[in-house]
């Protein structure tokens, strides 16, 4: 059976590494701010204890948080700037994406499951393989915005 308290104050909502609960960080803001740190709060937990789809959540907390820009009259609201996207397989990069692996190696897709090395975390390189499939210890796969 479900405590009552478990509906109130969910697990998700609680045990941050200094007692505090998502409640006392939240009533000291803004209701815009409150609401995407109650989003980032649940979804983006270290322990792993998440709420829902993560980024969907994320999501959510940037819309809150363009909201947020466009009260305070900000000049350049989160909308108008670009997010970089990110993939958990190297097949899934499109065609002349250049992304950077979990290492920090940079990655073009040429086509297909051909993939050429734009540079390493050790200084420039280049080089071109294939992928096959078997990418996925070096995801996240971000999306470089020059």
């Amino acid at each position: 059976m479900t405590n009552l308290n478990d509906k109130i104050d969910p697990s998700y909502y609680q045990g941050f590494s200094n007692g505090a609960q998502m409640i006392d960080i939240t009533e000291n803001l803004t209701p815009n701010a409150a609401q995407a740190v109650q989003y980032i709060g649940r979804s983006s937990r270290m322990d792993g204890n998440n709420k829902g789809d993560v980024t969907e959540d994320l999501n959510k907390a940037l819309w809150f948080i363009t909201r947020e820009l466009g009260r305070i009259g900000s000049d350049n609201p989160a909308s108008a700037r670009r997010l970089p996207r990110v993939w958990g397989r190297l097949e899934d990069v499109p065609e002349r994406v250049e992304v950077a692996d979990i290492e920090g190696d940079g990655i073009v897709k040429v086509d297909g499951t051909t993939f050429r090395t734009s540079y390493a975390a050790s200084g420039p390189v280049s080089e071109r393989f294939e992928t096959d499939g078997n990418d996925d210890d070096y995801a996240p796969f971000t999306e470089v915005i020059a």
